[in-house]
């Protein structure tokens, strides 16, 4: 994993948790789940996409 792409993991597991007002460690499996589902995805340049799901 490239550096930039870690820091891009970090910076949206601190939103998660800030957001949530959950543990570090329950924002890093949410973030894991997200990433599994295809939900949110990161590049080695440290860009991500999210999917946007209607319902």
């Amino acid at each position: 994993m490239t550096k930039r792409k870690e820091l891009a993991r970090q910076l949206v597991i601190a939103e998660i948790v800030s957001a949530q007002g959950i543990t570090k460690k329950r924002g890093e499996a949410l973030l894991k789940e997200l990433e599994e589902a295809g939900v949110i995805r990161f590049t080695a340049s440290g860009e991500f996409g999210l999917k946007v799901l209607a319902g």
